[in-house]
């Protein structure tokens, strides 16, 4: 994770606290960097378009993506939100913010842990 920059999107109560700013913070996390980690936060729903998150933020984050040489797009939390990020080189859903989803997302792409499970969703 060296030279990464960090975006988060979604709901702020869920983010504001997040680990992942300390964990990027103390690994050469970089804002001109050409690799992108968004992570994004929103409540868990039955009803697929019961987003958390703005077409404004929609657009920025498919923005970012298009101008990242590799991005990575984390669903913590809903994971329908995922379908607007197909262009991602990762897309990863964790159904979960709390810091034990986090570590675990942070332990899978460092390779320490390795990604099981398979979406109960499909992306379409």
């Amino acid at each position: 994770f060296n030279n990464v920059r960090l975006v988060f999107a979604g709901d702020t109560n869920l983010y504001q606290s997040s680990l992942l700013n300390e964990y990027f913070k103390s690994n050469n996390l970089s804002p001109s960097s050409k690799t992108v980690f968004i992570a994004i936060f929103t409540k868990i729903s039955a009803r697929e378009k019961a987003f958390t998150i703005s077409e404004e933020e929609i657009e920025k984050i498919q923005k970012l993506i298009k101008n990242s040489g590799y991005s990575i797009v984390v669903s913590f939390g809903n994971p329908y939100i995922l379908k607007f990020f197909k262009e991602s080189d990762i897309l990863i859903s964790a159904y979960d913010s709390s810091e034990v989803a986090q570590m675990a997302v942070i332990g899978c792409l460092k390779g320490e842990i390795p990604f099981k499970g398979k979406s109960p969703i499909k992306i379409p």
